[in-house]
């Protein structure tokens, strides 16, 4: 368990939270989909409050000013000498302009490119430094669409029309709608990852019980984290003919609570030999003490961001030198 708890130091101080923005450059594109939304319709002369459907989805794509067709579209972004950027030593943050294209989930591409205000987090600016390197994206403010969001978080946006006119056979609607935005294009699958290098070792104790994690496998999917951990039994632990187990986990980050989608039982180590699997439906969500395996597990996994092989390949390095 002594591992594990080192472990997880090194993912929160080297590798950062879970899919964050953490660069100025990162030009990513995040979901967001309305959870609720309300506002007023114009009936017979009058405003009636209604609820509208919830589910829309929007699209969000920071993207690079330099590459515009048209640079005065994002103008303020084309900031090569920080004049619109602003530095706060007390709390090292940064707000800075960033080039945004807003649309409806799988509504065509109207060309049209706005500046955005960027709220982010930093590191103690350096001597020499114009400013400070970044740690993660916090808030976008969009004006010109009506609509605020955080990469990996809440979003609200709204709309409000001019026409104060009394009478009239025809207003647009007016609403305000919340929900959570989403980065990365995750894979919903549940496949149970290969028995090669992608089951890393993360704890193994002096009575052979070993802790295996599928880095592979950690997904974000519908807001929350899934992972496939592995788990060799002890020599002298009596499981009938179980040896091994490998475990779909579903894990809400928010309130450290974790539900077992699927459970696959072996008759040997390392997932060999398959006695019985079955899913666990409906949900049984249970909350975890933060030192326990489950909650270090949980944490280890929410601090995770997307790796490529070769970051991989140099975590796993850091494990085994544990």
């Amino acid at each position: 368990m002594k591992k594990l708890l080192l472990l997880l130091l090194i993912s929160l101080g080297l590798i950062g939270s879970a899919n964050a923005v953490s660069s100025l450059n990162d030009f990513y594109t995040s979901t967001c989909t309305a959870e609720q939304s309300t506002g007023f319709t114009w009936v017979d002369n009058a405003w009636k409050k209604v609820n509208f459907k919830a589910g829309e989805k929007y699209e969000v794509t920071k993207v690079d000013p330099a590459k515009l067709e048209n640079p005065f579209f994002c103008d303020q972004s084309l900031d090569k000498d920080n004049i619109f950027s602003q530095y706060s030593e007390s709390d090292n943050s940064l707000w800075q302009h960033g080039c945004y294209s807003i649309k409806d989930s799988g509504a065509k591409d109207n060309g049209t490119r706005n500046d955005c205000r960027e709220w982010w987090s930093t590191y103690p600016k350096e001597d020499g430094e114009l400013i400070p390197k970044t740690k993660q994206l916090k808030t976008v403010i969009c004006r010109a669409y009506d609509f605020n969001f955080s990469p990996d978080g809440w979003f609200h946006n709204g709309y409000v029309n001019s026409h104060v006119e009394e009478i009239a056979e025809y207003k647009d609607s007016l609403f305000v709608s919340i929900g959570k935005c989403s980065t990365g294009n995750f894979s919903s699958t549940f496949d149970s990852p290969s028995l090669d290098s992608e089951w890393t070792e993360l704890d193994k104790k002096d009575d052979g019980e070993t802790i295996y994690l599928a880095l592979d496998s950690i997904k974000k999917v519908d807001g929350f984290i899934n992972f496939w951990f592995m788990r060799d039994y002890a020599d002298n632990q009596i499981m009938g003919p179980i040896r091994s187990e490998k475990i779909l986990v579903q894990g809400d980050c928010s309130v450290k609570r974790i539900n077992n989608l699927s459970l696959h039982a072996f008759k040997k180590p390392k997932g060999i030999d398959i006695e019985m699997s079955f899913d666990n439906k409906p949900p049984e969500w249970k909350y975890v003490k933060p030192e326990s395996l489950g909650g270090l597990l949980l944490s280890l996994s929410c601090a995770m961001r997307p790796m490529s092989s070769l970051e991989r390949k140099e975590f796993i390095e850091q494990i085994k030198k544990l």
